[in-house]
């Protein structure tokens, strides 16, 4: 498996009853605690996020779950020219200088359904990929490179989940350049907004942050449930965001 990492390209790339409030306090060790219902082991909203989508950033993978929406950029060349990159590490702290003969960029983007199809939306040419039909379980998996957004990428795919974890799982192919990023749907102020997996709430709050105002629901056995933190503390703005959650404030 580890080979396929190779392949490919670039990444530019959170008890008993139904409680009726997921608790959040500051506490050293973590530093936020949810508390779903009475008598039910606490966790995170870290801990839940990865719970969910998995250790993506340890594992160096990530499952493409229904429910996501997965952008795919392809760069846009010359007639006859193939990609061509390269980068300069400077000597002193600094950008790193990447130079390219891309002219542009096409993204499409494809929705995972409920069993497991992608649905891609419009007719994307150079960003188009292709999942064999009857692989309904598909893997990203990622290679840093020089920096936390420089990658090699793999996608690979399967007849069930557990199929990923064999030999036999068949890579997909994705042209040279081409960058995959998985994104979740939440609600912001009544609105859907994609964002990228591994979003963290401040990501989507004006500045500075209204957290007095500030109200999130998270998805608890299907069901939106409010989220108390305390709202002195500004940890609340470092949590992942999972898919289905909803924030709301008032200016």
């Amino acid at each position: 498996m580890r080979g396929l990492t190779g392949l490919l390209t670039m990444l530019l790339i959170s008890s008993g009853c139904a409680p009726s409030v997921w608790r959040l306090k500051t506490d050293p060790a973590p530093a936020l605690l949810i508390q779903p219902g009475r008598g039910a082991a606490g966790r995170t909203l870290a801990e839940d996020h990865f719970r969910v989508y998995g250790e993506y950033e340890r594992d160096a993978q990530v499952n493409l779950l229904a429910g996501m929406r997965v952008k795919v950029t392809a760069p846009l060349l010359a007639p006859g020219e193939d990609l061509r990159t390269d980068a300069r590490i400077p000597t002193q702290p600094g950008a790193i200088e990447v130079r390219t003969n891309v002219t542009g960029y096409q993204t499409a983007y494809y929705t995972v359904l409920e069993d497991g199809r992608w649905r891609e939306a419009g007719t994307p040419t150079a960003a188009r990929i292709e999942i064999p039909r009857g692989l309904t379980s598909v893997r990203l998996l990622f290679q840093r490179r020089l920096s936390r957004d420089d990658r090699s990428i793999a996608l690979i795919a399967a007849t069930s989940p557990g199929g990923l974890d064999e030999a036999g799982a068949t890579p997909i192919t994705v042209a040279r350049g081409v960058a995959v990023s998985p994104e979740i749907a939440i609600a912001v102020n009544g609105a859907e907004r994609w964002v990228a997996l591994g979003a963290r709430v401040s990501s989507v709050l004006p500045k500075p942050p209204p957290l007095e105002t500030l109200q999130m629901r998270r998805l608890y056995r299907g069901k939106p449930t409010p989220v108390q933190f305390e709202r002195s503390s500004r940890a609340i703005l470092g949590m992942p965001l999972n898919g289905g959650d909803e924030l709301l404030w008032t200016h």
